[in-house]
This record gives structure tokens, C-alpha cells and sequence, in this order.
């Protein structure tokens, strides 16, 4: 199943590491030497262990078959276990999660003996699970390692170290361990949601599961979480909402070009600029700190030509921090921000066309390169039809139903706060916008009859 669920009681939970944290502190194989950390003391003790392919699929046919594109996972689980398991995803050596690189126990260890079961991910075509369907290359690069040191925040040139770092930079035997500690990395959008198919079905079959991720394993984590339980998504504008949003376990806030004439009183939403957007994405990313944040592409970019466009996503991306931006459905336009380098949530319209042209038109957004889908006004013939024929999620805004991967909402319609809520009918969670008037009644009352108020 195609979903995003919450960590409280969600089955899969995607939870980041900053890189830096774990370039200091784990990585290589562990073995006696006169470097190592003390080890630690008391036995644990394994209930059960073993290693498994998950995923992937099977080319050809029966005369002439190959079984390829697979995750491989290896698992131990601790006597008296808990019932949340830690998936531990690293974007290129799971020995990263085994041991320090100066030979002291590793995350593994350290959180079996807290009694979690602890799998440690390989996603198709990266270290044991590199058997792939299509044809790779591995190219040697000299200075990587230098480049490795850059990277990782040892400092700014090798060998010149920052002050302070974690790593044990006098240990010849943790430098060996950390440059060795490297596969292959496939870092492209199709690879993430390559792998993130394969952990997809791993999630479905050992159930409860938080992801430990470092690197570029979070956004494949994320990408996993989307496939694995429904997707619950708002519409939302401001820090506050954003707040709430991700504490009750929201999954995605969409930050739209709507937000003209929802939140600003603007007549429609083709005013709204880029850098307004700007201000109410950059609002939400500081309020929502674990759900996904899409940002729209406003119209004045888009309308300008694919270049506009795609420099726009870029600005949502890096300034806006948003992790992806939503477009209206243009095949070629999401292929060019894709291409940036910035995954995109696309929309298309459901409204009076045949089912086949929705499944295609479906079809040729995901082929773009296209993460999720909003799919409008899809209804129960043709959503079911849609979110079959693409491996992608597909959720729906106006118009969605039970059928699709999820649903996304405006936050204001299910929290009933605008005027015109006050006396509608519309499904709502509550009806924010009649106590407001109620408050804003007292609050008059208050003060006209000369009522000290305490409070700002």
C-alpha cells in the first residue's frame, strides 16, 4: 500500500540524523587494536537473527529470468523485544550503523541492548543488495578521500581538521576503517524511489518500524513511508498551523499559491509572487519540523516559461526549504525540476475526461519524474484506476476520497475558520471561525464595560 503515516502508531516513521553527528561518531568494521574503546560489558542476547532480500522484481521470463533491483536486510532481534523495530538506513554502508570507525561499539549494539530489533538496510543496487536490472558503473575517483573529508565536516581542506571534531584524527586505524567504509551511491531520483519501493514492502512485512537514516537515506526513508500507509495531508500557510500540524502526527503541509486569496484577501490566486510564497514557506518549515513541506511554484514563474519555472523550485527549495514544490501537471516542466535536483508533487484535473486519458496523463507525470501525485476531482471510478497504474502515491485534494493513497485538506475548511464558515454546511472538524466571533463578542463586551484584561 501506497501511504504516509505518523510515527504514533503509524507503521513507519522516517526519522533523520544530521550526517555530521555520524561522520564523528560511526562507520567501519570493528576489530581488535590497541585503539579500540573499552568494550563494554554484559552479554546480550540475540533471540533470533538472520538476513533476507525484500522487494525488486523479475526481468525476463521463464526460459531466460533474472531476479534483480532487490533490498537485502539483516536483522538481529533481542530476547524480550520491543515493539517498535529500528530500521537503520545509511545512503551507502550499512557497517556505518556497526561500529565506530575507531573500533568501539556501534548503533547496533547500542540500541539492541536498549532491547530494540534492529535491521540494517542495503537498497537495490547498493552493497549486498547490488544484483541489479539494469547496467551500473563504477568508476575509481583518486582524491575521494580528500573529498570524503570535506564532506563529512572534518574541516575545510584536508588535512586541516576543525577544532573540536569528534573523529579520532591521530588513529591511523579509524582513518583506514572510514575510508573503506564506502559503496557505490546511486544518487538520483529514480534510485530513490527505487529503493524506497523495496523498503516498502520490507515496512509491510515487520510492521511498526522508525527509520534511523543518515545522508541521503532520509529523503529514500521518506519516499518509503509515502508507500507503506495513507498519506494525511493540509493545506496550511503560518508558523502556528504548522506547529499544531506536526504535532498531531500530520504528514504532509502544502504550502500553496492559495494562500492569496485564503489568507491575504487577494481576489485570486494568480497575484501571489514568488517571493510572497517564499514567506509563508520558509513560515511553515520553521512550524513543521517531521512532516513533508510541498511549496507551490506561483503563477508568475510558471506562466513565464520551464526556466522561470524551474528557478522558482529551486528558490522553494533552498531558501524556502521546502522538500518539494507542487506544480500543475506539465510533463516536460516537471522533468525539468526533477533534473535540478528538486522532487515534485504534481497535480492534474479529474473533470470530465475518460478514464483512460487520467491513467496516461498519470502515467506520463510519473515517467517525468514526479514523487506524488494530486490527483483532483478524481472520483471512485477513475482514482482506484489511477493510484493502480502508477507505483508513486496518489492522494487527492478537492474531490479526493477513501480511494486514492490519501487526502490533503485546507486546514482553514477542516478547522472551519473563515467568515463564510460562521453558518455553512460544510464537513468540518470544528468550527473555529464561530468561537472566534464568540471570543471577539466577549472580548468587545469586556473592554466596553471597563473590565481589567489580563494578558497581552
Amino acid at each position: 500500500m501506497k501511504g504516509l503515516s505518523a510515527p504514533s502508531g503509524s507503521k513507519w516513521a522516517p526519522l533523520g540524523v544530521a550526517a555530521v553527528v555520524f561522520a564523528g561518531l560511526t562507520g567501519g568494521c570493528a576489530q581488535p587494536n590497541e585503539s579500540a574503546s573499552a568494550p563494554v560489558s554484559g552479554a546480550m542476547i540475540i533471540e533470533k537473527q538472520g538476513a533476507f532480500a525484500v522487494g525488486g522484481r523479475v526481468a525476463g521470463d521463464a526460459a531466460a529470468s533474472l531476479h534483480c533491483d532487490h533490498g537485502v536486510v539483516e536483522y538481529q532481534i533481542p530476547a524480550n523485544a520491543r515493539a517498535v523495530n529500528l530500521l537503520m538506513w545509511h545512503s551507502a554502508s550499512a557497517v556505518a550503523w556497526q561500529a565506530r570507525w575507531d573500533g568501539g561499539e556501534g548503533f547496533q549494539s547500542i540500541f539492541l541492548r536498549r532491547g530494540f530489533p534492529v535491521y540494517l538496510w542495503d537498497g537495490p543496487r547498493v552493497g549486498r543488495a547490488n544484483w541489479g536490472c539494469a547496467e551500473t558503473t563504477y568508476v575509481p575517483g583518486l582524491a575521494r578521500d580528500q573529498q570524503n573529508f570535506v564532506a563529512w565536516r572534518f574541516g575545510t581542506e584536508y588535512p586541516n581538521w576543525f577544532e573540536g571534531v569528534q573523529f579520532p584524527k591521530d588513529d591511523p586505524w579509524a582513518w583506514n576503517q572510514a575510508m573503506r567504509a564506502r559503496y557505490q551511491e546511486f544518487d538520483t531520483i529514480e534510485n530513490a524511489q527505487l529503493e524506497s519501493d523495496a523498503a516498502a514492502v520490507l515496512a509491510d512485512q515487520i510492521g511498526p518500524t522508525v527509520a534511523l537514516t543518515n545522508s541521503a537515506g532520509g529523503l529514500r526513508a521518506l519516499l518509503t513511508a509515502m508507500k507503506s500507509d495513507k498519506i494525511v495531508g493540509i493545506v496550511a500557510y503560518d508558523y502556528p498551523t504548522a506547529q499544531i500540524a506536526d504535532r498531531a502526527g500530520i504528514d504532509l503541509v502544502s504550502v500553496g499559491d492559495s494562500v492569496g486569496a485564503n489568507l491575504w484577501g487577494q481576489p485570486t490566486e494568480a497575484e501571489v509572487t514568488i517571493d510572497e510564497l517564499l514567506l509563508a514557506c520558509k513560515a511553515v518549515r520553521r512550524g513543521a519540523r517531521r512532516p513533508l513541506v510541498s511549496c507551490d511554484v506561483p503563477n508568475g514563474p510558471v506562466s513565464a516559461g520551464n526556466e522561470a519555472a524551474v528557478s522558482a523550485a529551486l528558490r522553494l527549495a533552498k531558501e524556502g526549504g521546502a522538500d518539494m514544490v507542487k506544480v500543475l501537471g506539465d510533463p516536460e516542466l516537471v522533468k525539468g525540476i526533477v533534473r535540478a535536483g528538486v522532487p515534485v508533487f504534481a497535480e492534474f484535473h479529474g473533470e470530465n475526461l475518460p478514464v483512460e486519458k487520467l491513467v496516461d496523463e498519470a502515467k506520463r507525470l510519473q515517467d517525468a519524474g514526479a514523487s506524488l501525485l494530486d490527483f483532483r476531482h478524481s472520483g471512485p471510478v477513475a482514482g482506484p484506476a489511477v493510484a493502480r497504474a502508477v507505483s508513486i502515491p496518489v492522494i487527492g485534494g478537492l474531490g479526493g476520497g477513501p480511494w486514492l493513497d490519501g487526502r490533503v485538506r485546507l486546514a482553514h475548511t477542516a478547522i472551519g475558520y473563515a467568515a463564510k464558515w460562521i453558518d455553512a454546511k460544510t464537513e468540518t472538524y470544528a468550527n473555529t471561525a464561530k468561537l472566534t466571533l464568540d471570543a471577539f463578542r466577549a472580548l468587545i463586551e469586556d473592554v466596553r464595560s471597563g473590565r481589567q484584561i489580563k494578558g497581552g
